[in-house]
């Protein structure tokens, strides 16, 4: 009997990615992190069950999808354009600072323009999965400080579309019309939907009646919507994690969401795992071996500087020392997304394989250290008061 090759690659990798599960658990830290670990352990730098361009990265690849569709069902759009100034006006602030502090850093190391705005786009961004899976562990999402944080992330995300317009325009390749003509459309039908949303009423359409009590219907509607628009997004040059985000808020407005969130949560439970592995595939131990010290200050510096930026926005707009420092804190890692970033300027030739290896170590190494660095922050902020 033949066996195929990439049954017994993923019964290995779900083997794998269940014990460091187990293993998060048990060391009480994030269960994103064990599986990074878990994708380093099978990558080619140990185990090498797998390689960078099996059929886990391309499930993975899912899992965002899947993952950026369930911050969209439980991210309230309403309550994040409530707080516009924080979210829009202070993430925008945040991302121009990022690049400013890169392109003065990057004119003493002699870094091209290009580069140092790569990179700054690269720092701005902080991980909405680790930072989402933080307040669920310490039950705190219906906080001010948790609020903040996640409106800042979806801003984030949806600003993702400007970031790779520009980087697009940075690379070797001349400006083309005809992408930007897909990502207007794609922009514009995105917009479209949204606001046709806002306006259907729901107890008109029977036939969500007969999807709300068919789980296996309402599971396949759930998915084909997903992953429809985040196609859609996708062949339209824009990010399909956007397509994704849209997707899920959209079902979220039209009050779906619990229907589609109780018959999906363990099927992206799998998916998500997958993708946390699939992004520690990339990391070569031999790489950080010979440049583990300058990984480590740059690590440091990128949590420092992520903290001290978004702390200054988030004061001047109004909140104290204390609530800025705090969300600073869940903000200051670097984002699973800055990887398609890096991907990209790598790709357009804007940084070279010793920088995108040396900016995949300092994105992983920040998610790491978030639970401690949340901590530590915590105590300054608040001093003994216990968050």
């Amino acid at each position: 009997m033949h066996l195929d090759p990439y049954f017994q690659e993923i019964t290995l990798v779900l083997l794998v990615l269940s014990l460091f599960a187990l293993f998060s658990k048990m060391i009480k830290i994030p269960s994103a992190i064990g599986f990074m670990l878990a994708g380093l352990i099978i990558g080619p730098s140990v185990l090498k069950i797998v390689d960078k361009s099996s059929l886990i990265n391309q499930i993975g690849s899912a899992g965002v999808v899947l993952l950026l569709f369930f911050i969209g069902m439980e991210v309230s759009i309403k309550d994040v354009l409530k707080e516009w100034k924080v979210t829009v006006l202070g993430t925008l602030t945040q991302i121009l600072l990022s690049v400013l502090c890169v392109y003065t850093i990057g004119k003493f190391l002699d870094w091209s323009m290009n580069r140092s705005i790569l990179l700054g786009f690269v720092i701005s961004l902080s991980s909405s999965a680790m930072v989402i899976k933080l307040f669920k562990d310490k039950k705190i999402g219906h906080l001010k400080t948790s609020k903040d944080a996640i409106g800042i992330l979806v801003s984030q995300d949806i600003l993702i579309v400007p970031m790779l317009i520009v980087l697009g325009m940075l690379g070797e390749s001349k400006l083309d019309s005809t992408q930007i003509s897909k990502q207007v459309i794609g922009t514009l039908l995105l917009i479209s939907l949204v606001l046709l949303a806002r306006k259907i009423n729901i107890k008109k359409f029977k036939i969500l009646n007969k999807i709300k009590e068919d789980s296996e219907l309402a599971t396949l509607m759930c998915l084909s919507f997903a992953f429809i628009l985040a196609l859609i997004t996708g062949l339209s040059e824009l990010s399909t994690a956007l397509g994704a985000f849209i997707a899920g808020g959209i079902i979220s407005q039209l009050k779906l969401s619990d229907i589609f969130h109780d018959s999906l949560a363990p099927f992206q439970t799998v998916m998500v795992a997958i993708f946390f592995s699939s992004i520690g595939l990339l990391l070569d131990l031999n790489f950080f071996y010979h440049n583990y010290l300058v990984i480590l200050l740059l690590s440091f510096v990128a949590l420092v500087t992520n903290t001290f930026i978004n702390a200054i926005v988030l004061r001047i707009l109004g909140r104290s020392w204390s609530e800025s420092i705090l969300t600073s804190s869940y903000l200051a890692q670097i984002g699973e997304f800055s990887f398609i970033l890096a991907a990209i300027g790598l790709g357009h030739n804007v940084i070279n394989e010793y920088s995108y290896q040396l900016t995949i170590y300092i994105i992983f190494i920040t998610i790491v250290l978030t639970p401690l660095w949340v901590k530590g922050i915590s105590k300054m902020a608040y001093k003994k008061e216990e968050i």
